[in-house]
Order: C-alpha cells, then structure tokens, then sequence
C-alpha cells in the first residue's frame, strides 16, 4: 500500500503502524482504529481492506485473539475483492494460508496458496508469485505427493535463482532446492536428489554468514540422510556431529520432526542404533512443547519404530504409553480448538459464495454495458470494439475486411400502425435470424441502434459475402435493406471509413427498392 499519496496525519500513523508491529506492541491495535476511521471517512475501499487485513494479522499474531483476527480478515477481503488492484488480497489469502497451515488444514492451506500464487502472477509480482509457489511445493510434499510438489518447486526455482535483489533471495534459493532433495528421496531419484544437494552446498559455501541456525539443521539432516543412503560412513560421521551439534542449540526441534522421522527410518533400516539413541535424547533433553501435538504424535512413533525394532521391550511400552497420553492431549486439544477450525472453514465457505456472488454481478454489469437488452446481440460499444479489432489485423495481414450495414424496412410505419411492441418484435426476429447464420457464414453480427444492424467478415470475398446476404434475405420473416463494402485497408484509412462506404451502399439499396416501388 503507497502512502504517499495520503496526507500527513495517515502517514505518521502508518509509520506507527510498522514500529508497534516491528516489536508486537499491542499499542499497535490503537493506531490501526485510528487508521480505519480516517479511511472510512474517505470512503478508501482499498484502504479500508488494507487497514482491515492489518487487524486481522495483529489480532492473531500480537493480540492472541483469533475470533476477532476471522471477523477482520472477513472485513477486508470483502472490500479487497471490490478493489480493480488485487495486490493486497493476495496478502489476505497468503495470511489464511499460512493460519490454516498452522492449524494442520493442508487442504484449505493449499488452497488458499494457489489463490494468492494466482494474484501474484496476474499483477505481475514475479518472484511473490514464485515464493508462493515454493509454499505451495511444501504443503505438498507434507500431503505426500512428492510428484506434484517437485513441479511447483523447479517452477519457483526458475524466477527466485535470478532475483539477486529480493530480500529474501538466499532463503528462497535453498528453501527450494532443498525441498526438492526432500521430494527427490520421496520418488526414489537418488542422482537427482544429489544434484540438487550439491547445488545448495555450493551456494551456501559461497554465502557463509547469511543463513540462521535452522537453514543450517535442515542442510545437515539432509546431508546425513543422503551420506547414509550412499554408504558413506566417514561423509556421514562428520554430518552426525554438526547435526548433534546443532539440535542441543535449537529450542525448536519440532518443526523439524517429519524430516528427523524419515531419518531415523532410514538409521534404523541401516542398523545405526547409537546414532539413533544420541538423537532421541537430545529431543527428550530439549522437550517438544505440548502445544505441538503433531509432533508429539510423531515423535511417539519414531520411538515405537525404534525400540520395536532395536529390542527394547520395557521402552517399547513405555512409548505406547506415552502415544495414549498424546492422544488424549490431542482430543482436548481438538475439542477447543474446534470452533476455531470450524470459523475457518466457515470463513472460507463466506468467501467463496462472496467472490461468486461478485463475480456473477461483475458479469451482468459486462453484459448490461456490451449486450443490447431487446436483441439480446451485441450492441454498438461491442461493435465498435470488434470492428477497430478487426480492421486492425486486416491492416496488418493485407485481408479484406467486409462490413455489411443494414436495417429493417417499413419499421416505422409498423411502429405508427402496429405500436412499438410490434416493432419491437420485427427486431427480435430478425436479430433471431442473423444469429442463425453466424456461424455457417462466420461473421460477427451486432445491433448498431435503432433499426440497424451491423455484420463484420474477416478475409472473405465479395461472392462469400454476397451468397450470405442472399441466403438470409431468402428465409428472414422481416423485409431488410443491406450494403456492404470489403476491402484491404490501406494508407490512413480508418475503420469508421469503412463503416461509412457500407452505409452508402445500403442508402443505394434503398433508394432503388423506392423507385421500385
């Protein structure tokens, strides 16, 4: 959002707005309701969806309260969704997407991704787009499948590689690659999955320094897993040392817990017991919070794995045991957290009837402005439009172009006699009739106004032109009067020329019909 367009008085609190934010001040909520006031009283759609969007992320993120972050987030994609500039509802998808993930919703989280990714792209913010679809990739490999995930992430690969100037370049870059290790191993590409390894090595060699502690943890336990794999026991020694060095650093163990699962499946497939051993007891050393259910599960399971597999009875039950009580964690958690998910899913359900019920009004208004309402045809803003279009390429390809001008005969004297409605009729039918041909004929056809009409070939010759005329007159139920002129546009004509020399030949054609008469 561009403040500088705003007076001073918006300004400072939007710069008010980023300090209190930058350290989670709560004070931060006061500033934002100074914010929507002013931007209501400017009646700023997209200002208002952006101050609302900002509530939303503070009262989730610094306030805890997450009822009030759906009811803000509901707020401003309402008025983000009337807005013609997008951009910032992709902000409002990318922060759904991420809450949906945290609550364990792949599905919704995906979803939401995908949207935000489609707004990206079509407002041209290349590498947003690509970083999207590098979460995208994620999501997927986590859902499993791997196949999928792989496409999303060379897509991503792509455009972050060449955006040096991106703030986030260097995590976007390994992010990336090493999610595509990650789902190589899942589909069995070994020689892939070590070309995309080496690829990262490289890179964060010749970038030391830049990278926090956990790049660092997801590198190693990539590294062991491959040295591993490969039979490596020295490569695969010097990797288990800076893995274990780096797990006693980290108070965050959890969020590494799927990669560390698949590891020690691998160490216990390979008979690496004291390897497995040493890591257990730094997670149980470091703890796993009880907020994080998930990875309690899976921890639980690792431990079954392994002492089933090793041996161990007695710490065999004492891990069933511990699963039990995770399970009964999870129960309780899931009961209180169940009006959240629910709000969730409900919000998304909002949205998408809000977008459709949007999207369904966007196009009557379309068709209201392009649609002749009695002919149902398209009217003389469609035409004009088709025609500059077409005279365009003719111009351009050395074609022909044929416009045939024509009009009802005696309608206002069936309007004097019959009444309009009657009149009316005549155009409908006729209208009815034209369509009929369009498509065997290839021509656009249009209402113009009032009684005339409009017909526009592209590259036909004056004989095709003609055989259709011919055929419609034979068959209409209402008496018209036609002109056409085709030709190759040349020198500094302009399509309305063509319009005129078509008018002249239908004036032609009536002042005969009158001497006729």
């Amino acid at each position: 959002m561009d403040f500088s367009r705003y007076d001073q008085s918006l300004q400072e609190l939007h710069r008010q707005h980023q300090a209190y934010l930058q350290v989670a001040d709560k004070r931060v909520m006061s500033v934002l309701r100074a914010m929507l006031r002013q931007a209501l009283d400017l009646n700023d759609t997209a200002l208002i969806g952006y101050v609302y969007h900002s509530m939303a992320f503070a009262e989730h993120f610094i306030m805890g309260r997450y009822q009030p972050f759906l009811k803000n987030l509901a707020l401003s994609a309402r008025y983000l969704l009337r807005c013609q500039d997008q951009s910032e509802l992709m902000h409002v998808y990318y922060l759904v997407a991420i809450d949906s993930m945290n609550m364990g919703l792949n599905d919704i989280s995906a979803y939401y991704f995908r949207e935000a990714r489609n707004i990206a792209e079509a407002t041209g913010q290349n590498t947003s787009a690509a970083v999207l679809d590098q979460s995208i990739g994620h999501i997927l490999l986590q859902l499993g499948q791997a196949k999928e995930a792989r496409r999303y992430i060379k897509k991503s690969l792509q455009v972050v590689k060449n955006d040096k100037k991106h703030p986030h370049y260097f995590s976007n870059f390994t992010a990336n690659y090493m999610n595509d290790v990650i789902a190589c191993l899942e589909l069995d590409h070994l020689e892939q999955a070590k070309k995309s390894f080496r690829t990262v090595t490289a890179f964060m060699e010749k970038h030391p320094n830049v990278f926090r502690s956990g790049t660092y943890l997801d590198y190693e336990l990539l590294h062991l897993h491959l040295a591993v794999t490969e039979g490596d026991q020295k490569e695969a020694a010097v990797s288990f040392e800076k893995l274990v060095s780096l797990m006693k650093e980290d108070s965050m163990l959890h969020l590494y817990i799927e990669e560390i699962r698949k590891l020690i499946s691998l160490l216990i497939s390979k008979g690496q017991y004291v390897w497995i051993e040493e890591i257990l007891a730094i997670i149980d050393d470091k703890g796993i919070s009880p907020d994080a259910v998930d990875a309690l599960k899976v921890m639980a399971g690792i431990k079954i794995d392994y002492y089933k597999a090793s041996g161990q009875t007695e710490k065999l039950r004492d891990s069933y045991r511990e699963l039990d009580s995770v399970y009964e964690m999870a129960a309780a958690r899931q009961a209180s957290s169940r009006v959240y998910i629910n709000s969730l899913v409900q919000f998304t359900t909002n949205l998408r009837k809000e977008r459709e019920e949007l999207l369904a009004r966007q196009n009557e208004l379309i068709n209201m402005r392009e649609v002749d309402p009695l002919t149902q045809l398209p009217n003389r803003y469609s035409a004009n439009i088709k025609l500059d279009e077409a005279f365009e390429r003719a111009y351009h390809d050395k074609t022909k172009l044929g416009i045939v001008y024509l009009d009802v005969d005696g309608l206002k004297q069936t309007n004097d006699t019959k009444g309009h409605l009657a009149g009316d009729e005549w155009l409908v039918l006729l209208s009815r009739h034209l369509s009929e041909y369009t498509a065997s004929h290839a021509f656009f056809a249009s209402r113009f106004g009032g009684d005339e009409f409009v017909l526009i070939f592209e590259n036909k010759e004056d004989g095709q032109i003609e055989a259709a005329m011919d055929a419609m007159k034979q068959n209409c139920p209402v008496p018209f009067s036609s002109g056409f002129y085709n030709a190759v546009p040349y020198g500094k004509q302009k399509s309305w020329d063509f319009l005129e020399l078509a008018d002249m030949e239908l004036y032609k054609e009536k002042k005969q019909k009158k001497r006729q008469l």
